[in-house]
């Protein structure tokens, strides 16, 4: 009985080394700041990372459109709660575009990714189509910042019939018409490759992708104390 004993200490010792080990080598992330309201504007308390690629035009009237180089958090073992898409983007006639987001957790080429998020989707025009006029003609400018949420105050950009001559920064839902939506990516791991792909349905009408950014809340990780051999033993000795 003493053997088998000190065999169960010897491997409860060895397991709470290693995952002592294990949580040292990765590093803390701040949760959200409890004030938030994930998904709302502002984002404090999130992670976030930027495009290094600035300024990214946007090709008119082609249905294919262009695609972001991925971005990517650093590596450090947590999982995502929650996601909010941050786009500095001009662009006149905003009924133009189709703006979806991808995210693959493992940056494998040529593995599907998760989504995609259609932050834009042809604003106003039923089933989102690349090849058909108009949507809505509201402005996109630089002098303001978008956010995309999964809670955000505002409805749908320039839904239900409303379409200012400038739209206005803030935080928007996704588009109605997007097959899913932020909660898609809760749970995966937080260091994937994330994408942009923009598309111009209709000629005439020009934009640019200045930046954009992804914000995360993750979650936390959480060390484990090493057990003193005192309290160890101190089980064993019932």
């Amino acid at each position: 009985m003493k053997k088998l004993a000190i065999a169960g200490l010897t491997m409860l010792l060895v397991e709470t080394a290693a995952m002592s080990a294990l949580a040292e080598k990765i590093p803390n992330d701040s949760p959200p700041n409890p004030s938030d309201t994930p998904g709302e504007c502002p984002v404090v308390g999130y992670k976030v990372v930027t495009s290094s690629v600035l300024n990214l035009t946007i090709p008119d009237g082609n249905p294919a459109g262009v695609t972001t180089p991925p971005i990517q958090f650093n590596p450090d073992g947590t999982t995502i709660v929650d996601v909010v898409a941050e786009l500095a983007i001009a662009h006149t006639w905003v009924g133009d575009l189709n703006v979806r987001l991808f995210y693959d957790h493992d940056c494998t080429p040529g593995t599907a990714p998760f989504g995609p998020v259609s932050l834009l989707c042809r604003q106003q025009l039923p089933g989102c189509p690349v090849d058909m006029c108009c949507g809505c003609s509201g402005d996109l400018s630089f002098t303001e910042t978008y956010f995309w949420g999964t809670n955000g105050p505002n409805k749908e950009m320039a839904a239900g019939n409303q379409c200012p001559t400038a739209i206005a920064g803030g935080c928007y839902l996704v588009a109605s018409e997007s097959q899913f939506t932020f909660p898609l990516f809760s749970g995966l791991r937080k260091d994937g490759c994330w994408s942009l792909n923009l598309q111009d349905g209709a000629d005439l009408d020009v934009g640019m992708l200045q930046s954009w950014k992804i914000h995360v809340a993750n979650q936390t990780t959480t060390a484990i104390e090493p057990s003193s051999w005192g309290a160890v033993k101190a089980g064993f000795t019932q």
